[in-house]
């Protein structure tokens, strides 16, 4: 499936850098957003492989750098603000990425460590035990 959604995806990317200015029914122009969606998700959760993941980091990072690059060479104020859509694609993409691996650290330290010592509110430990 990945390799589909990739193809996807530069179909999609070389059809923005053909017709940046037009928009058709069939939204090839919104493929890049959609499909790097679907490769966050493959590397978030599908892909256990250390150098696979760090190579889609890499293309993230690297599709993030071409957008930049194109935003601050471009020399016209279109309607349609194709790099801007990239970049903030790129950088939540990024986002998503790297707060993915505070996951365990924050369900740890904020929702489950401040109540494992305490009783529940409004009840004392004593009526626990007699409740049990």
């Amino acid at each position: 499936m990945l390799p589909a959604v990739v193809a996807i995806m530069f179909l999609g990317f070389v059809w923005n850098l053909t017709h940046p200015l037009i928009s058709r029914r069939f939204f090839r122009e919104y493929w890049v957003a959609f499909g790097l969606g679907a490769v966050v998700f493959y590397r978030l959760c599908k892909i256990q492989e250390r150098n696979s993941r760090v190579a889609i980091d890499f293309a993230i990072m690297m599709f993030l750098v071409f957008a930049l690059w194109r935003y601050h060479s471009s020399t016209t104020f279109r309607s349609r603000w194709l790099y801007t859509e990239w970049i903030v694609t790129a950088v939540f993409a990024l986002v998503l990425i790297c707060v993915r691996s505070w996951d365990t650290t924050f369900i740890w330290h904020f929702c489950e460590r401040p109540f494992l010592d305490k009783p529940l509110p409004n009840r004392s430990p004593l009526k626990l035990e007699v409740a049990a």
